[in-house]
C-alpha cells in the first residue's frame, strides 16, 4: 500500500511540476494589421531584449478615406520586457506550438490581420502563419504581444536588419 501511495504521489508531483512554458532562443513576429492597420516586425531574444521595426501606423481620423501616417510611431525601436511579460509570452508559445492547435479561422475574411511567427529553439525552428487567426489564438498569443508592444517603453535606434 505504501509503494502504491508513493508511486501515485510521485506521478502527481511529476505531472504538476512540468513547466507550462516554452523556452526559446529568439522569436520573430511579423504583423500585418489589415486595411488601415499597423505593420511591424519584432525580434525578441530569450533575455527579454527586443528590436521593433514599425512600417505603418495611421493616425486615428474620422474620415475612412483620410489615412495619415503617424510618424511618431514609425521607425526602428528597441527595448526590454519584464520577466512577468516574458513568462506570459513563454506560456503563449507553449499553447500555440502544441500539436493540433487551431490557429487558422476557416471563415473567409478579407480585412483581417495576418501574421507569421518563428520560434527559434536550439536546432529547431517552428513557424506559424495565419491569414485569419482564431479568437483563441488571439487570446493565447497575439493580444499578449500587441499589448506589450503598445505599453512597453522603447527607444528609437538606428536601422537594423530583420528577417521576414
Amino acid at each position: 500500500m505504501t509503494k502504491l501511495f508513493a508511486t501515485i504521489s510521485f506521478l502527481f508531483l511529476l505531472f504538476f511540476s512540468c513547466e507550462r512554458k516554452s523556452t526559446f532562443n529568439e522569436l520573430t513576429y511579423n504583423y500585418y494589421g489589415g486595411f488601415g492597420g499597423p505593420i511591424y516586425k519584432l525580434r525578441l531574444e530569450q533575455d527579454g531584449k527586443f528590436q521593433l521595426k514599425v512600417d505603418n501606423v495611421f493616425k486615428e481620423v474620422t474620415d475612412v478615406f483620410d489615412f495619415q501616417f503617424d510618424s511618431t510611431k514609425i521607425g526602428y525601436f528597441e527595448g526590454q520586457i519584464s520577466d512577468d511579460q516574458m513568462n506570459k509570452i513563454r506560456e503563449g508559445i507553449f499553447k500555440i506550438t502544441r500539436k493540433n492547435y487551431e490557429n487558422e479561422n476557416a471563415e473567409i475574411a478579407t480585412d483581417v490581420p495576418h501574421l507569421n511567427i518563428t520560434v527559434k529553439k536550439e536546432g529547431n525552428n517552428t513557424t506559424i502563419e495565419t491569414l485569419h487567426a482564431t479568437k483563441q489564438f488571439e487570446a493565447d498569443f497575439i493580444n499578449i504581444i500587441n499589448n506589450i508592444l503598445e505599453k512597453n517603453e522603447k527607444s528609437r535606434t538606428s536601422p537594423f536588419p530583420l528577417s521576414e
